[in-house]
């Protein structure tokens, strides 16, 4: 009896000494499950900053690529003024029109080949360095803006097309800048005060 006394308590020890022996690995295993999450968690959250940095500069490049794109509109009066002078002259599509088409418009959108040119019965002039005297035998100018004041005798302003000219920062709520585009008149359309 001694002996299975003794085989009992070694069985009861062993088992006690695993049972200890388990739940010290239940508790390492526990811990290192703890540690492990939280690394998860760590590198979870360094991945969202990571993903919202990345999602935030695709907004951005888009939102800015938006912006540029707007602005870009701006910076072609001249085939903006062309295209409001043939609307406004449609009704004299088949008479013999004489239009002139100056340096600042054609260098901001008024082709240099027949793109654009309507109506066949229109003659269109794109030649350099006319005189104001000979700029006044015109029906129609397509010029830069300083001319409005020049031409104003014989001609009249039908269309004033503004363009882009910068840009400036204003303050918007008490710490963000944003850019405010600033546009002014560059091109217009003068019509000559002697035709209908």
């Amino acid at each position: 009896m001694l002996e299975l006394c003794s085989q009992q308590d070694k069985f009861s020890l062993e088992f006690c000494s695993c049972h200890v022996i388990e739940e010290q690995k239940d508790c390492s295993l526990s811990s290192d499950m703890k540690h492990l999450l939280e690394m998860l968690r760590k590198r979870e959250i360094k991945g969202i900053i990571v993903g919202a940095v990345i999602i935030g500069l695709l907004v951005a490049s888009f939102m800015t690529s938006l912006g540029f794109l707007y602005t870009s509109h701006y910076n072609y009066p001249g085939g903006v003024a062309f295209h409001k002078m043939h609307q406004l002259a449609a009704h004299q599509k088949d008479s013999p029109i004489r239009i002139d088409v100056d340096v600042c418009a054609a260098q901001t959108g008024v082709s240099r080949s027949r793109f654009g040119q309507l109506f066949p019965s229109w003659n269109y002039s794109k030649v350099e360095d006319l005189t104001l005297d000979q700029k006044m035998e015109f029906d129609y100018l397509i010029a830069e803006a300083d001319m409005e004041g020049i031409l104003g005798e014989t001609h009249q302003v039908v269309e004033r097309v503004a363009g882009f000219s910068g840009f400036k920062f204003e303050t918007v709520w008490t710490f963000l800048p944003l850019p405010r585009l600033l546009f002014t008149p560059r091109v217009v359309v003068l019509k000559s005060r002697f035709i209908l």
